[in-house]
């Protein structure tokens, strides 16, 4: 029994470590550092006090919580990774929690395609395939600014591997602001498949995007899913490119997918893109521009695995007029609507005219594949308060997909709004118990 007491003692004292706040003597990177190595591990705060200050490759490999003292007074500057998280195996093994706020970053460099100006690397060094997602990223109240480059060039911020998490309430100004890669391809689809409406992705939300020609919120190259919701886009009257791209059945392999919705995109005159979409599954929805944008849905490349699939598009505007995707380029013949991809049909019967319905109560007739987006909510062009930054009104409803026999089943629903990470929340814990060791069985004969 002593020992048991002592057992619990220990436990419990290493679980009520209190959290304390380690202060920086500088904004330097060498002081930043120290301040991190005497850090206790996913419970202390690294503060950082205002100034400007260069930083290169300055390392975290454990959970903390990072500081600065705000946007309009900690300023960093790079010319390479302003900073890497390069979790270690007890990070990885407990999912431990990196937080970064209050820092303006700036980047004055435009090197190679694998650098960013924060550059998280969750992969395996064996390349066969990529570690278990850590799902305890936050990264908020931040400013990036880049100058403009041509591709390849440097993002923003950079994800390698499997990493979950929410980005929210940061502002974002040059271009390529946010890229995800692994180099993985299929094995890490079948390793660590994706599950839409979950916490299984990188939520992008109430951010504020300024871009310069050629932005990309790109997932690409065998990663993994990811989420844009619910931003500002301020667009100029240049050339913009993207506001999003998947990659497709190629090279290193595409992305598994995206959701887009809730997102507003202010000004531009030119026929952009809400998304080129290459590979996986989307769900593109309730997004209203004020001038013309475009969905695309392409394969440039050749059929497989990782092309197009149950993607699903509807109520998305520029201005009053109804943005559906279309195919732009199908190198292999691999895509086709109403197999591969589902758009909005605003005559939608279920029989002769099939896509994807919107209303309040699902139709009585539906063809096998299609969808129906059901809301108590007003749908159509306005979207008041239901987009960009910090809605009044989030998106609410259910999308339901057709199976045999006019049979309506539960596909989709958005994730908790705001993220959970946001309030304190922590994903759910699906690892499955150890199997019990140590067990023996006792057998008694009859009468004792």
């Amino acid at each position: 029994m002593r020992t048991l007491a002592l057992v619990l003692w220990g436990l419990l004292s290493v679980s009520n470590v209190d959290a304390a706040t380690i202060n920086a003597a500088s904004c330097s990177q060498s002081a930043v550092t120290t301040a991190i190595a005497s850090a206790v591990r996913n419970v202390d705060t690294v503060a950082v006090p205002p100034g400007t200050c260069a930083w290169s490759g300055l390392t975290v490999t454990k959970g903390i919580t990072l500081r600065g003292a705000g946007v309009a007074s900690t300023f960093i500057t790079t010319t390479d990774n302003a900073l890497n998280y390069l979790p270690d195996s007890t990070a990885r093994s407990n999912d431990e929690k990196l937080e970064i706020s209050g820092f303006s970053m700036t980047s004055s460099f435009s090197p190679t395609a694998g650098s960013g100006i924060i550059h998280m690397d969750n992969t395996d060094p064996a390349k066969v395939v990529s570690f278990a997602p850590i799902r305890n990223i936050i990264i908020h109240d931040m400013a990036f600014h880049s100058v403009h480059c041509a591709s390849p060039c440097a993002k923003q911020i950079f994800f390698e591997g499997n990493i979950y998490g929410v980005i929210y309430h940061n502002t974002f100004d040059g271009n390529y602001f946010i890229s995800m890669h692994n180099g993985l391809g299929y094995a890490d689809w079948l390793a660590y498949p994706s599950a839409p409406g979950t916490y299984k992705a990188m939520y992008i939300e109430d951010n504020t995007f300024t871009p310069n020609p050629f932005p990309y919120t790109e997932a690409g190259q065998g990663t993994s899913f990811y989420v844009q919701r619910y931003n500002t886009w301020n667009m100029s009257s240049l050339d913009v490119g993207d506001m999003a791209d998947c990659h497709g059945e190629q090279g290193e392999g595409g992305c598994q997918g995206m959701e887009s919705y809730g997102n507003s995109i202010l000004g531009g005159t030119f026929n952009d893109q809400l998304a080129t979409f290459r590979g996986g599954q989307g769900l593109f929805f309730f997004n209203k521009a004020d001038n013309q944008y475009n969905l695309q849905y392409q394969e440039n490349h050749q059929c497989g695995p990782e092309q197009i699939m149950n993607t699903y598009d509807w109520n998305n505007y520029y201005g009053s007029t109804l943005m559906l995707g279309s195919e732009t380029a199908d190198v292999g013949n691999c895509l086709s609507r109403n197999v591969s991809y589902w758009s909005q049909n605003v005559s939608y019967n279920g029989t002769s005219q099939i896509g994807v319905f919107v209303g309040s109560s699902l139709p009585g007739s539906c063809t096998i594949g299609d969808g129906a987006w059901i809301t108590a909510q007003t749908t159509g062009s306005s979207m008041t308060g239901m987009v960009g930054r910090d809605p009044s009104t989030p998106i609410n409803g259910t999308l339901y997909r057709c199976g045999a026999g006019n049979n309506w089943t539960a596909y989709y629903t958005p994730y908790t709004y705001p993220h959970p990470l946001r309030t304190g929340g922590t994903p759910p814990d699906t690892t499955p118990p150890a199997p019990p060791t140590n067990i023996r069985i006792a057998t008694r004969s009859n009468g004792e």
